[in-house]
């Protein structure tokens, strides 16, 4: 009996010191002041944000309800200098510094003057702006996944900032993600993945997207809206979709047959979804305009139509087309045509098409031709304005409208005129034959210097 009590207190002793041990470590790791916590969480985060050599990407969003999307930058942290490139000056960067913050819990801030960084946060002489967009330059952190993530709020907006590891070229990234951003010709995209339809309606302007998912197993569907982000694969959305129980959130951009796109999701799981892109009514790729049309316009007067055929080449770059047809010396110029991925069209803006024997340019200068048979209106010298041709949807012919182009919006450009120029200054109407006998009515020479009234080219 005496032996089993012995035995007894000794389990007990050695149970007692082991407690012990574990009470020492829980308070080397939870016992220590609130001030020696927050100094342990900053060093981490510190460390962990200079280890990335070439930087973090950070998904950033403005406006507290994301009413603009997002926007990417990509930012490096090194001796409590952050150096920032910004999505909208891919090939730029600028410095300055930054701090942790610990007076409302532990908090990133860009503390000096950063053009890019401070962008969405600064208030501008402005009614609508004297807030700026406001967004943040102070955030909230919150946690560190794997070294590889980092999860912050922002101060200002609540809003969720990320900070992915990044490795590579900061310029090459960002403009690959502005790239992306111009070529996504989108109004909405669909796909299914397994019983689920998947529709998104795409807001460009705001960088949104409303999602309606729809269930055929259990015959529901959810309407889910999200703002997004370009980066240099594809889109990000603010926060994951779930599909059958997975998040659904990145995406990659993939162009096919036909200039058409496709989003890829890249999540774990879902790799296998696929969403077709569908571009508004009208939308024309690059391809469809090759061809030989007929060119409509007038004379002078409005009284008689002229038609005159002419063809559009796609050239080699991909981005242009050469309009031959309208030279009556067999083609001896030409005209380029611009295409306008983000609008489906092609843009006819004024241009040099050659030189005198004096040396002097000959230009096709948009002319803002009046309807009323005088020669009221002005000829400018201009390669920003002309022209935008658009497919019609109210034929089934091929059909491409013109309408006047100015980015401005004060030019109203109905015709086009050729004038001689010695650098600015105005040379007249040109003399030679070669310019004089220049336009083409079905083959047969038409001798003015100007094209009026430009209406519409339909393909034969």
């Amino acid at each position: 009996m005496k032996r089993h009590n012995l035995y007894s207190y000794m389990l007990l002793i050695l149970a007692t010191l082991l407690m012990q041990g574990c009470l020492k470590e829980q308070e080397d790791l939870f016992d220590k002041k609130p001030t020696e916590r927050l100094e342990i969480f900053l060093d981490k985060f510190k460390n962990v944000l200079e280890s990335s050599e070439d930087g973090w990407v950070m998904d950033y969003y403005p406006q507290p309800d994301q009413s603009i999307g997002g926007v990417a930058y990509v930012v490096k942290f090194k001796d409590g200098e952050v150096t920032a490139w910004w999505e909208n000056k891919p090939g730029q960067k600028v410095t300055s510094n930054y701090s942790f913050k610990r007076n409302s819990g532990p908090m990133l801030s860009f503390d000096t003057y950063n053009e890019f960084l401070h962008y969405y946060a600064e208030g501008r002489n402005s009614s609508s702006l004297y807030q700026g967009y406001k967004g943040d330059f102070e955030f909230r952190l919150d946690s560190i996944v794997g070294n590889d993530i980092v999860y912050m709020h922002g101060n200002r907006t609540n809003n969720a900032i990320v900070l992915h590891r990044f490795s590579g070229d900061p310029v090459e990234y960002l403009n690959k993600a502005a790239q992306n951003a111009e070529d996504i010709i989108v109004d909405y995209f669909d796909g299914n993945y397994a019983q689920t339809s998947i529709r998104g309606e795409v807001s460009p302007a705001s960088r949104r997207i409303d999602f309606t998912v729809s269930d055929a197993s259990k015959g529901t569907s959810k309407e889910i809206s999200r703002a997004y982000l370009f980066t240099d694969q594809g889109l990000r959305l603010y926060k994951p979709v779930t599909i059958n129980g997975k998040p659904m959130q990145d995406f990659k951009i993939t162009t096919i047959d036909g200039g058409r796109q496709e989003l890829q999701c890249l999540d774990n799981g879902l790799t296998d979804l696929k969403l077709a892109v569908v571009v508004p009514e009208g939308y024309c790729f690059y391809n469809e305009f090759a061809g030989t049309y007929t060119l409509l316009h007038y004379e002078i007067n409005l009284n008689e139509p002229y038609t005159t055929t002419v063809q559009l080449v796609p050239n080699s770059d991909g981005k242009t087309y050469s309009l031959a047809g309208l030279c009556a010396e067999d083609d001896k110029w030409t005209v380029q045509l611009k295409y306008l991925k983000a609008n489906g069209t092609l843009l006819w803006l004024g241009q040099s098409i050659g030189t005198t024997t004096e040396d002097w340019e000959i230009w096709l200068a948009p002319y803002t031709k009046k309807r009323t048979g005088t020669m009221t209106g002005t000829v400018y010298k201009d390669a920003t304005i002309g022209f935008e041709l658009k497919k019609s949807n109210d034929t089934d012919k091929f059909e491409l409208l013109f309408s006047s182009y100015d980015p401005k919006g004060t030019n109203n450009v109905t015709s086009l005129r050729m004038r001689c120029y010695s650098g600015s200054t105005n040379k007249g109407n040109p003399t030679e034959d070669m310019w004089m006998k220049y336009f083409k009515d079905d083959g047969n020479e038409y001798t003015d210097y100007s094209l009026y009234y430009l209406e519409k080219m339909t393909k034969q």
